[in-house]
């Protein structure tokens, strides 16, 4: 069978690695069973590429579950012809369309019961042929640590920031406090994770639907009395997208905002309270900075209603005053610059 269309000039050559995963075949039932998800809404462009990334892999003790979140092009085509030609391979279709977080949802309650790991590979993204290897060693190194995370390419920059090489396991609580402080942000995205599948049935759902970041709430969970595992290799490409200057700042200001929430329920567990103060009253002058540059925008009435929606939904409201302020101090330091221009 001819596989679909995976070429493309920013990817990594795959065909060349097949042979020695075929080689490992042999030692497979000796490793700890890897369950992949690739939760996918219309994806046809780039699920081939994260298919195939997958089939690529060193590491061969894995089964992968693909979700068809209702798509409306070829991605449950593209998905059943790999199926077809690889037993590891399964497609589940939603019965209904479901958000983000939910089809995510559906593919974490999915995993293989002999699963030791889960591994998230996002439809638009794909993994180096020495991810899972290189993760579950880390992984099996480390038996405290819950989740493992590695070095991704992020469009054009690697990312996240990991702990000082060749440092590998951080206490969790340890991890947590620097991410709630400001401090380097080890996490990054589902697909440059791997976690161990005993977190991932004991919450149920695993991602919390109702957060734009869910991964990250996850991760304060779940390391509470566990450790974070950090290998020092990149290991996976994460599809940047970039959106419009109304959308960003709209997301700017959610994020600021589920930061805050992040903070008032997590700051009690990982922070003394001045710190959790003091990280709070920076959040808070964060927004409002953005508020007031909005203002120097221009009058957008649709930008507005969503923001005070948007607060409104985290037991907010913005302060009027607050906002003017900022945008005053704004103008003041346009000034400025020009001045010593």
């Amino acid at each position: 069978m001819t596989r679909p269309d995976a070429n493309n000039s920013a990817g990594p050559p795959w065909e060349h690695r097949r042979q020695l995963a075929v080689e490992h075949d042999a030692a497979a039932a000796d490793m700890p069973l890897v369950s992949i998800v690739t939760p996918a809404y219309n994806e046809e462009k780039d699920l081939a590429q994260c298919i195939e990334s997958v089939l690529a892999q060193t590491y061969t003790n894995w089964d992968y579950l693909i979700v068809n979140n209702q798509s409306t092009d070829r991605t449950l085509a593209i998905a059943e012809e790999y199926a077809r030609t690889d037993k590891r391979i399964r497609v589940h279709t939603n019965r209904e369309f479901l958000p983000v977080m939910g089809n995510f949802n559906t593919a974490f309650r999915q995993i293989s019961p002999q699963a030791k790991y889960c591994k998230v590979v996002g439809g638009d993204d794909w993994i180096y042929p020495r991810c899972l290897e290189s993760l579950v060693a880390v992984g099996e190194r480390h038996p405290s640590a819950a989740i493992i995370g590695a070095y991704s390419i992020f469009g054009e920059t690697i990312e996240p920031v990991g702990p000082p090489f060749p440092r590998e396991l951080v206490p969790g609580a340890e991890a947590c406090a620097n991410y709630l402080m400001g401090r380097p942000y080890f996490y990054g995205t589902p697909t440059t994770l791997l976690y161990r599948s005993d977190i991932v049935r004991s919450r149920s759902p695993f991602f919390e639907e109702d957060h734009l970041h869910a991964d990250l709430t996850t991760c304060l969970v779940s390391l509470k009395d566990r450790d974070f595992a950090f290998c020092h290799e990149v290991l996976s490409f994460n599809r940047k997208r970039e959106g419009s200057l109304t959308a960003t700042a709209q997301l700017y200001s959610r994020y600021v905002l589920e930061h805050l929430a992040v903070l008032e329920r997590f700051g009690p567990v990982y922070l003394d309270k001045a710190e959790m103060r003091k990280q709070i009253r920076w959040k808070w002058a964060a927004l409002y900075k953005g508020l007031g540059q909005r203002v120097l925008q221009g009058h957008d009435r649709r930008f507005w209603r969503s923001q005070r929606l948007q607060t409104a939904a985290f037991g907010h409201r913005i302060n009027r005053a607050r906002v003017g302020m900022h945008a005053g101090l704004c103008l003041l330091d346009t000034a400025v610059r020009k001045l010593r221009w």
